[in-house]
């Protein structure tokens, strides 16, 4: 009965342990496992930090960062400074939250299509395009287009800064991938706290959004601008002589 297994689980559990100090006793080349465990680092980070692309993408992250939320935050005080119900604001802005769902969908057969780069430059210059126009609309029509397009062009915006770094440095120095992305939204952080609440400032000071999407639009303007700079991944590697 229980005697007899016991007899059995003993003899079980010293044959487990012969058989682990066996295996314990065989060579083990611990150079090649932390070799294979180790990322390729052929690009130092201080490297990739210095190139075209990363200066180009940072930059443009920047200057991004001061005009892209501020249209979010006041398009419900914009509607009704042009006389709609806080309702009808309200609607509006869910337009732009739905836009944002189906924008990385829509966005990601065009970024196949032409590539990160060129689709992130179309996406700047829409935006810089919308936020100028921003206080010409006057109708809950002009508006809740104006909200559509401006919503699946914001949520792409913050993502295909991270697939242009996965492509011009991946295969050479994965772990800069993630330093890059992470030293991007350091850099952001100030404008997407400051942009809006610099636009509500002049909104208080000359009773209209026009100064406000001055400042928003020509910190795209020079986001766009910026982004122009940036190399294609094959001349990036090229240059770098990966």
């Amino acid at each position: 009965g229980s005697g007899t297994d016991s007899h059995r689980n003993f003899f079980s559990l010293m044959g487990t342990m012969a058989e682990f100090e066996s295996v314990r006793e065989l060579p083990i080349d611990r150079t090649s496992i932390l070799q294979s465990t180790k990322f390729d680092t052929k690009l130092p980070l201080m490297r990739a930090i210095r190139t075209r692309t990363s200066i180009s993408v940072l930059s443009s992250g920047f200057f991004l960062s001061f005009g892209l939320m501020a249209l979010l935050q006041h398009l419900p005080a914009f509607a009704e400074s042009i006389g709609l119900e806080e309702e009808q604001g309200t609607r509006i802005l869910s337009w732009a939250g739905l836009t944002m769902i189906i924008g990385n969908i829509g966005f990601g057969f065009v970024e196949d299509c032409i590539g990160p780069i060129q689709l992130l430059r179309l996406l700047l210059f829409t935006l810089t395009c919308l936020i100028f126009a921003w206080p010409y609309c006057y109708n809950e029509i002009t508006l809740r287009l104006l909200a559509l397009i401006y919503g699946g062009c914001l949520i792409v915006s913050f993502n295909l800064p991270l697939v242009i770094f996965a492509n011009a440095f991946g295969t050479a120095s994965p772990t800069a991938i993630l330093h890059l992305s992470g030293l991007l939204n350091v850099i952001a952080a100030p404008g997407y706290l400051l942009g809006p609440t610099i636009v509500g400032y002049l909104y208080d000071l000359f009773g209209n959004y026009r100064a406000g999407s001055i400042f928003a639009g020509t910190s795209l303007f020079f986001s766009f601008i910026s982004i122009c700079f940036c190399l294609h991944p094959d001349e990036q590697k090229r240059r770098l002589g990966l």
